[in-house]
């Protein structure tokens, strides 16, 4: 199939990222194997931007602006931190004044100790 690549006959295929077809787990395929355009090396998409399309077409994103767009996990339209949402517009663990914060499973954050 288009986007795919077989390297064992009865193996399972694997998307072929820079192919320009988004395919499989890739987010984004911008036909390059460049990252910092909007769609990294490994087909992700990158912090900043948004992408559509195949190939994909990436425009950087405005963090701040109260629409969630792209990588962006939140956008509540301001810049303080420990709110919910961070300066880069990512998920925060939940925090309330005098308790601290917490974070659980299904929230869209990634805490490692």
């Amino acid at each position: 199939e288009p986007g795919f690549q077989c390297r064992v006959a009865g193996k399972a295929c694997t998307p072929k990222c820079g192919d320009g077809t988004t395919s499989g787990a890739e987010t984004c395929d911008d036909g390059n194997g460049e990252s910092g355009d909007g769609c990294s090396a490994t087909c992700k998409l990158e912090l900043g931007w948004k992408c559509s399309g195949s190939p994909s077409k990436c425009t950087s994103t405005v963090c701040g602006d109260r629409n969630i767009e792209g990588a962006e996990g939140c956008d509540d339209g301001n810049s303080l931190p420990f709110d919910g949402c961070s300066l880069d517009c990512q998920k925060e663990p939940a925090c309330k004044s005098g308790e601290g914060c917490s974070s659980g499973c299904g929230d869209g954050i990634a805490l490692y100790e």
